[in-house]
């Protein structure tokens, strides 16, 4: 279940949506968040973290645009009719 808090117009998400969304490890969430591959949390009071939507939002499209299999055929039918 998907738990977010609203400020005024911004969402936030929890690192567990964030695993849910992206289907990415924790770990390498965190990982890639100290690298700066991955969007900065827009909240870290103590052990509450918390991303803005529109932040990881932007960069799964990003992600998408930099890898043009992202857009392959899920169907399993290649493509081919």
């Amino acid at each position: 279940m998907r738990q977010t808090v609203e400020l005024g117009a911004v969402e936030l998400l929890r690192i567990d949506d964030i695993e849910r969304l992206t289907k990415i490890s924790r770990r390498t969430l965190w990982r890639w968040t100290a690298s700066g591959r991955f969007p900065q949390p827009a909240v870290r009071e103590g052990r509450i973290v918390r991303w803005r939507a529109s932040d990881i939002e932007g960069w799964i499209e990003g992600q998408a645009r930099r890898n043009p299999l992202a857009d392959v055929d899920k169907s399993g039918s290649g493509g081919a009719s």
